[in-house]
């Protein structure tokens, strides 16, 4: 009960963001010129921009039945697809993006899936979806670095710092995952910690959680030292997940018939949107997300374009996504279920 209280709330608070972030947005732009703009875009690019939004899906999805197939537990692709509903639902309403795999986890354990294995499937899923988010961001960075100087620095430092934050985190993931004596060094440093404080000792279960967490850590990496094709294989089928939503961008781009920049200048920009609001713990990195686009855009599309140019990506790889989700959701929370096989 407390649970769905708190993903209302989740829900509630999304919902205002976007009307108070839309409201000010509009302030510099007459409503119906920006929708005569939108719609004399050009419709075919507009549909292979809704195609990329679901390649990302079946690629999502697409993950989480490999993966367990190498733990040698299958599930239908349609199953999987509905973990992917779960989590990017519940990911886009919560702060930080934090409430999705818990409740992927939960929907997991009621198809008798252990506990111990979702969290290794979701952390692995967490660790190589911001190395690939990384590994794009380094390469075009080497080659787009100065478009990043034309803008302004606000604009910089939102990027440069979501940058430096994923890194670390990732960094932070790897070294918990792959190195045994580090772990027990911070295990024995929180045990202490919580057995000389008379607050903490009343928290007497959160250093039990946290260890189970960390030997999940550890569990992920004998998983990806016994299949290192397994590993292999996860890296590329979600770096493919996120070149498909970060094209989405690039299509829009097209479909208002503008050919100044290309594809690759197109992804750069939607990388650098997506670090800097990732550093902001707004549900679904809502207002941040959105101002760093119409600074973008600005360049991109130039003045006229910008606001449409922003409306129809986010709409697509952002709104239509956690819609679809939503709905998604729905419908396999509900269903009858039907326990996955184990073998």
């Amino acid at each position: 009960m407390q649970n769905k209280r708190k993903y209302f709330f989740s829900a509630l608070l999304f919902i205002v963001l976007i009307i108070f972030t839309y409201q000010f947005l509009f302030k510099n732009y007459n409503p119906k010129e920006v929708l005569i703009d939108i719609f004399n875009c050009n419709s075919i690019y507009i549909i292979m921009a809704f195609i990329a939004m679901l390649v990302f899906l079946f690629f999502d999805s697409y993950y989480m039945k490999r993966v367990l197939k190498y733990l040698n537990i299958n599930i239908s692709l349609l199953k999987s697809l509905g973990y992917s509903f779960t989590e990017i639902y519940f990911s886009a309403i919560t702060p930080s993006s934090m409430g999705g795999q818990p409740v992927q986890m939960y929907e997991m354990k009621k198809d008798k899936i252990p506990y111990e294995t979702s969290a290794v499937v979701v952390l692995l899923k967490t660790v190589i979806s911001k190395a690939g988010l990384l590994f794009l961001a380094f390469i075009l960075f080497l080659v787009y670095h100065s478009l990043l100087f034309t803008r302004n620095h606000l604009f910089q430092w939102f990027v440069y710092l979501g940058f430096i934050t994923t890194i670390l985190v990732t960094l932070m993931f790897g070294v918990l995952i792959y190195s045994k004596k580090i772990s027990n060094l911070l295990m024995r440093f929180i045990y202490f910690v919580f057995n000389h404080n008379r607050w903490l000792r009343k928290k007497d279960h959160l250093p039990k959680k946290l260890e189970n967490m960390l030997n999940n850590y550890h569990e992920c990496a004998l998983l990806t030292k016994k299949y290192p094709k397994m590993f292999l294989e996860s890296f590329l089928i979600l770096l493919g997940r996120r070149i498909c939503l970060l094209s989405v961008a690039y299509f829009v781009y097209s479909s208002f018939s503008l050919t100044e920049h290309n594809i690759l200048e197109l992804i750069f920009f939607q990388i650098t949107i997506t670090l800097g609001s990732d550093l902001m713990p707004t549900p679904g990195g809502v207002m941040v997300n959105e101002a760093l686009a119409m600074e973008a855009n600005e360049l991109l599309y130039g003045a006229v374009f910008a606001m449409p140019g922003m409306l129809i990506t986010r709409f697509i790889s952002f709104y239509l996504l956690v819609l679809t989700s939503a709905i998604g959701y729905i419908i396999f929370h509900f269903k009858k279920r039907h326990p996955v096989h184990l073998q």
